[in-house]
């Protein structure tokens, strides 16, 4: 098993959205969790490649990684750092540079509703969660709206009119500011949307230049060190509890690989399970691949691995097509695969 090279923190962070939850914590190696399909003894592990964005949410794979769950699985698990997710990275693994990938569960959405054969890894008739958002009412999650500590913007509702920075206008992040600014009678036409990186969002409100920034981790619990104010958490608003992101590859690869999609699944759920129950194991492992500091990894959110939930490809599509990112829901039946 394989890292790849580390990124630095602004590169990696120029994403769809960085997702997470804090889990719950108890139990040894392997509690609840068994091993994925046996293999034969003398069996070679079979390498997938796996490009992934290298942020705080792909904690729980790279744990599963070094605790050799994938190993057992009789998978040489490659991760390969890359600079952009989601729908970016659809065409690389369509064109088999890389088996699988990991991102927002919209990027394969996107790419179905245009008529490319890609796939979700699935278990138990959910796709394999790399990253939850926290169940209505939470009011916590890892992405959020900000305004400074002085600011006249008091809740959502005030933002009408104001300049707001955002990763992307086209991506998970703005389904969610949209979903959850209709929420509150306003249409997003009625806020100037900023694309912004997100380690220049800070220095941008700082300036006066946005009035407000949709902030991911670890930007976000650096804003709130700063006094920063929280007036929504636009994902938890507008797709409560729905699975924003996770793992997808392409039809040509799932259907010549079909056991090592299944087996593939299953470590990447055991790896779930076991971040589920070892929080702080979670947050010693993101400095190892992230530009993170040991210290800003012990506050940040985590991501939220539910691994019992129910497919909410459909909440995703709707949303998608509610804010017309697509023109019409894509077949969403055939997209999971390695699910038994």
């Amino acid at each position: 098993m394989s890292v790849g090279r580390k990124w630095p923190l602004p590169a990696l962070l120029v994403c769809l959205l960085t997702v997470g939850a804090l889990a719950g914590c108890g139990g040894d190696e392997g509690e609840g969790a068994e091993p994925a399909a046996n293999q034969a003894a003398d069996e070679e592990p079979v390498s997938v490649t796996m490009a992934y964005l290298g942020t705080a949410s792909d904690a729980a794979m790279v744990l599963g990684n070094e605790k050799g769950f994938f190993e057992e699985a009789g998978i040489d698990l490659q991760l390969e750092q890359v600079g952009a997710g989601g729908s970016a990275v659809v065409p690389a693994v369509l064109k088999g540079q890389y088996d699988v990938a990991s991102g927002g569960i919209d990027g394969p959405i996107l790419a179905a509703a245009k008529g490319l054969p890609m796939r979700i890894l699935g278990a138990d008739g959910a796709p394999v969660s790399k990253g939850h958002t926290y169940p209505e009412g939470s009011e916590t999650g890892t992405s959020a709206i900000v305004v400074p500590k002085d600011s006249e913007i008091e809740t959502l509702a005030d933002i009408k009119g104001a300049k707001l920075a955002a990763i992307t206008v086209t991506g998970l992040q703005y389904l969610c500011i949209a979903g959850a600014l209709e929420k509150q009678g306003l249409e997003p036409e009625g806020v100037e949307i900023l694309e912004i990186p997100p380690p220049e969002m800070l220095s941008a409100m700082d300036a006066g230049r946005v009035d407000a920034a949709a902030l991911v981790e670890p930007f976000l619990t650096l804003a709130k060190k700063q006094g920063g104010r929280v007036i929504s958490f636009p994902c938890e608003e507008a797709i409560p509890g729905a699975i924003q992101a996770g793992f997808f590859t392409s039809a040509q690869w799932a259907e010549e690989n079909p056991d090592v999609a299944q087996r593939l699944s299953e470590a990447l759920v055991r790896s779930n399970q076991y971040a589920e129950e070892h929080p702080d194991e979670l947050r010693e492992v993101i400095p190892e691949y992230t530009e993170i500091t040991p210290e800003l990894a012990r506050d940040i959110i985590l991501s939220r691995y539910d691994t019992e939930g129910e497919s909410t490809l459909d909440v995703i599509a709707a949303a998608l097509l509610e804010t017309e990112l697509i023109e019409e829901t894509p077949d969403l039946d055939p997209l999971l695969v390695g699910d038994g």
